[in-house]
């Protein structure tokens, strides 16, 4: 298929597209990546730390987080993706610290784990007077919430990817740059 014809596909299935038309849809799926940290913009005191222990600066300043050259700009792209990494895995890791038994054992749920739930008191006893429509119902909603919680921990996973998808790129790219500016010191030299 050519260009053409993929960018025509393309088009074409956008405009199919299910997601939010109203502004208020829109602004409400706009924060939604945002809600546990791990995809928000770096905070700029922790980039200028970054930062400083990249450039082996003691004293960043200002001027040095609006970078002017090649290396400012090698090294603030590096020391957000750094902070960016951190940031999804402290959100993963918080995610997953407040788990669901079931979903932490990563594997499928047998009786066994009932059992050791029980006893371990992660799973609350069960309620014997509930009728078998209630129960039916119960089932049904933890369904959908373990569904729900699989699919957030499956995206803080994807941001923790990308992230370190990222900071690899910025990494060599910084890697590159510094084996430039050190072959150039040498010729010169």
């Amino acid at each position: 298929m050519t260009r053409q014809g993929i960018a025509k596909r393309n088009r074409a299935n956008a405009q199919k597209s299910t997601g939010p038309r109203t502004a208020s849809g829109k602004a409400v799926v706009a924060g939604n990546a945002r809600r546990h940290g791990a995809t928000a913009r770096p905070d700029p005191e922790t980039v200028a730390t970054w930062l400083g222990i990249i450039l082996d600066d003691t004293e960043i300043t200002p001027e040095v987080l609006i970078p002017t050259d090649e290396r400012g700009i090698r090294a603030l792209l590096l020391a957000q993706a750094e902070v960016r990494v951190v940031a999804a895995h402290r959100a993963l890791r918080d995610f997953e610290a407040e788990m669901p038994f079931i979903l932490r054992l990563g594997r499928p749920f047998t009786w066994q784990d009932i059992v050791e739930g029980l006893r371990s008191g992660e799973l609350p006893p069960p309620d014997r007077t509930l009728t078998h429509r209630q129960v039916y119902q119960a089932i049904q909603t933890r369904k959908k919430e373990y569904n729900s919680v699989k699919h957030d921990h499956k995206l803080l996973h994807r941001y923790l990817r990308e992230a370190q998808a990222q900071r690899r790129r910025a990494f060599q790219a910084w890697l590159a740059f510094v084996g430039e500016e050190t072959d150039g010191m040498r010729e010169a030299a």
